[in-house]
């Protein structure tokens, strides 16, 4: 539903509510009822009513996208990550973090497609939209940098990718704790990054500060605490300190096992 004003050239306009239906294929509109007679804020209200309920509608179509995505179904994905997007720029205007949430998910969903082009162009205008509406320092930026760095790594962007990594963990330091597990993962996704480029001292250093918060903020048989410490049996391995390593995977293993029964 939505209010549709139509100005009239020698009196006030008429608001009239309306809806949009289907009918033998074809789109229409009907309208429900004449709001003219009521005062300006009592419409202003309406108004504000229906986009808040074109948002539940658009963020159900999001859902819906994320979930094929999950499925793997991209077509079906992409289909509804579209039309989310459409009501989303029709309910709140060209920017919004709302749309930007959208952007972000259709690069990730382009990303796992393989379509690394058209997933770099969606987080890119992610960023720049959350940047505008939100700042420039926020966890949500922090975030979907992080998801660009991810893109970059698979591209062997390793340059581009460190720079972006180090920028999220500077800004959720900043906006959560610098022993937040969100902090942990960046340092974790940075120190493969510095492994794969044989920067073995520094990856290390990262990784062990990222397994210390881990273990702190999740408990010593948490899931990803024993991915972090597989990360740093790998560099362990890397530098040739092989029995350090093999413990850290056994220790890891052991993890996963109990977190499976």
């Amino acid at each position: 539903m939505f209010v549709h004003r139509i100005p009239n050239r020698n009196s006030p306009p008429c608001f009239l509510l309306r809806e949009k239906y289907r009918e033998s294929g074809k789109q229409k509109v009907r309208t429900l009822a004449n709001l003219s007679h009521l005062p300006p804020d009592r419409i202003r209200a309406i108004e504000r009513a229906l986009r808040g309920d074109d948002i539940l509608i658009a963020r159900s179509l999001s859902n819906l996208a994320v979930l094929y995505h999950n499925m793997g179904d991209f077509e079906q994905a992409e289909r509804y990550h579209r039309r989310a997007l459409e009501a989303k720029r029709a309910a709140l205007g060209a920017r919004h973090p709302d749309i930007a949430v959208t952007l972000r998910n259709m690069g990730l969903m382009y990303a796992d497609k393989g379509d690394l082009e058209k997933a770099e162009q969606y987080l890119d205008e992610a960023i720049a939209m959350l940047e505008a509406t939100t700042g420039p320092d926020t966890g949500a930026v922090a975030g979907t940098l992080a998801n660009l760095a991810e893109l970059y790594i698979k591209q062997k962007r390793l340059d581009e990718a460190e720079a972006l990594l180090s920028r999220a963990i500077s800004i959720w330091e900043q906006v959560l704790d610098p022993r937040h597990p969100a902090v942990a993962r960046a340092l974790s996704e940075l120190a493969l990054l510095y492994l794969e480029q044989e920067r073995l001292a520094e990856a290390e250093t990262l990784q062990l500060r990222s397994t210390e918060i881990l273990e702190h903020a999740m408990g010593p048989q948490h899931p990803d605490l024993a991915t972090a410490l597989g990360n740093l049996g790998l560099i362990y391995a890397a530098q040739g300190k092989r029995d350090q390593a093999e413990s850290l995977q056994r220790r890891a293993l052991a993890i996963r096992r109990e977190s499976a029964t």
